[in-house]
């Protein structure tokens, strides 16, 4: 059965952007807020959601509001952002409003995620991650830990004297090889 939606106003992407509109268009016309309206026709009686996206100047969501067509929570997220405009903070809260996932990340000056801590409430997952960068602020080096700090996966990069990605290497929580991807670059 083929999904049949009918757009009413904008519709949001689960990644925030309004379709049609980009972030700088959104940021240039001081949009704070967009209301959308979908409509499923594969259910009986048809159902409704609502959404209600606010923005800040940047043109980057704040919040997101997903309503039933009686206008009961489904679910609600929360971003926040440094000075410099990277994502810190995405919250999911379920309809009781209780944190469903988080995500907080630090960045470097350069902008480089520094650590990201993920939890999932429905798995009980929790994953801290942990990146260094080379002089030349390639990431070479990427490692997942638990919620004890113990190491779940580590991700080695390698570059050649130009600064390009030639392998690739995840291990295990014993350093056991998981995955190699190397390339082979030819230059004139």
């Amino acid at each position: 059965m083929r999904t049949c939606i009918l757009l009413v106003l904008l519709a949001i992407t689960p990644f925030s952007a309004v379709i049609g509109q980009s972030r700088s268009e959104i940021s240039s016309r001081k949009i704070k807020t967009i209301y959308s309206e979908s409509y499923d026709y594969r259910k009986s009686p048809a159902s409704l959601k609502r959404t209600l996206t606010r923005y800040n100047r940047s043109g980057r969501p704040l919040e997101i509001i997903e309503l039933d067509q009686d206008s009961v929570l489904l679910s609600r997220e929360i971003f926040g952002y440094d000075a410099r405009g990277n994502e810190i903070l995405h919250e999911t809260r379920d309809k009781n409003d209780s944190i469903r996932d988080k995500t907080t990340t630090v960045f470097d000056k350069w902008g480089n995620p520094l650590t990201r801590t993920e939890y999932e409430r429905k798995e009980r997952k929790y994953i801290h991650t942990s990146y260094k960068y080379n002089a030349d602020n390639d990431k070479v080096e990427e490692i997942e830990r638990d919620e004890a700090g113990r190491i779940i996966r580590t991700v080695h990069f390698l570059y050649d004297k130009r600064g390009m990605l030639i392998e690739r290497t995840v291990k295990n929580d014993k350093g056991e090889n998981l995955q190699k991807r190397i390339q082979k670059i030819q230059y004139p």
